[in-house]
This record gives C-alpha cells, structure tokens and sequence, in this order.
C-alpha cells in the first residue's frame, strides 16, 4: 500500500503566503488611512488660510472708521446705562441689609 503524499511543505508555503499577503494588506491599509487623515488635515487648513487671507485683503479703510466710532459709540451708552442700573440695585441692597442688621434694635 502507498503512503498518502506529505504535504506538509506545501502548507508551510502556503501559511507563509498568507503571512505576507496579510501584511502587505496592514501596511497599505495604514498607508491609505495616513494619507486620508492628513489629506483632511490640510484641506481644513487650506479652508482657514483661504478665511483669513480674505480678511487680510479687506481691511477696514478710512471709509469704514465712522461706522465703527458709530458703534463703539452705541457700546460705550449701553454699558453706561447698565452702570447706572447696577449702581441704584446697590444702594437698594445696601439699604436692605441695613433694614435687616437694624431690625432688632
């Protein structure tokens, strides 16, 4: 009777085979994910750069200045108007505490 074929070198070929393929297919799956992320890293920089180089190129002139004094000018009144508001809801709270301190005398 025949021995079956030994076929164990052909399997040690065949693992090995597969042991390279696998990591041939790691290392360009890395590579393509490497180069996915920093694709999207520069094309949010890019997006960025191209904002403030539009801000840059438009700087406010001369023209615009009255319009911001203007505006300033509306932010200085309403902080005043808040000041002067917060000022008489001090005194009311000083007055309270000062009921409230005395009342017992």
């Amino acid at each position: 009777m025949t021995n079956p074929p030994d076929y164990t070198a052909a399997r040690f070929w065949m693992d090995a085979g597969q042991l390279i393929g696998l990591i041939i297919i790691g290392v360009y799956t890395w590579w393509a994910n490497r180069e996915k992320v920093t694709t999207a890293r520069f094309s949010g920089l890019e997006t960025r750069m191209e904002r403030v180089e539009t801000k840059l190129a438009n700087p406010p002139t001369c023209a615009n200045h009255g319009h911001m004094d203007q505006g300033i000018n509306e932010v200085k009144g309403a902080v005043k108007r808040i000041e002067g508001r917060m000022e008489g809801i001090v005194n009311a709270l000083d007055l309270i505490q000062a009921h409230l301190l005395n009342r017992g005398k």
